[in-house]
């Protein structure tokens, strides 16, 4: 009886070794997991602070109106500097094109958070767009620009290398749901105008829902 005791006593104390053993295993563990969250929570606090405008502060490709200006007598540019700051190229671009004509608009595509060109880019003249196309091949800063229209190229409705921001989608559908409301109300006015003309001048009221 008591050598059976005196076995279970033994095979106890065994088991409590290896738990404890086990435990200062998980402790040292936990130690190191701990130096290290702190050392890196003090790296942190050593780098210099910076606001979150600062980390968000561009201003996304599709936000601005210039989107917009594209129509079937646009005019697509490639072949020119895209490390060139935009307005530069802008610059440039309204040097080469004046040449034949008015320029009404320049429109570059952009990375949204780097502000660089795509690549390309639209130009609405005045109205000369098919004299400006004979500058197709015309050099610039080294490269030989690409000129053709741009209705029916792929850029004129999604620009495929395009390095976007988190709001890219909203403005995008903005800017659709305010191309249908303009296009349904012209065509809803268009079309009551035409009903009741015989009745006289026909005034009419559209409300976005």
């Amino acid at each position: 009886m008591n050598s059976e005791i005196i076995k279970k006593l033994q095979m106890n104390s065994d088991l409590l070794e290896i738990s404890l053993k086990k435990m200062d295993d998980i402790s040292n563990r936990l130690n190191v997991v701990t130096d290290f969250v702190e050392k890196q929570q003090q790296k942190e606090s050593d780098l210099p602070v910076t606001s979150l405008k600062e980390k968000v502060e561009y201003k996304c490709c599709f936000e601005s109106c210039e989107y917009e200006m594209k129509n079937p007598r646009t005019i697509f540019v490639k072949g020119f500097d895209c490390s060139l700051a935009l307005d530069d190229i802008k610059n440039k671009l309204t040097q080469v094109f004046s040449s034949c004509g008015e320029v009404s608009e320049i429109y570059l595509p952009y990375h949204c958070k780097t502000g660089s060109s795509i690549g390309f880019a639209f130009i609405n003249m005045r109205n000369d767009e098919k004299e400006a196309l004979k500058l197709h091949g015309t050099p610039l800063g080294g490269m030989s620009l690409e000129v053709e229209m741009a209705y029916g190229r792929s850029e004129y409705s999604a620009y495929t290398n395009h390095r976007g921001c988190g709001h890219c989608r909203s403005h995008l559908m903005k800017r659709r749901r305010q191309l249908f409301n303009r296009t349904f109300k012209i065509k809803i006015g268009d079309g009551f105008s035409d009903l009741y003309s015989h009745l006289g001048p026909t005034t009419y009221t559209y409300t976005q829902r």
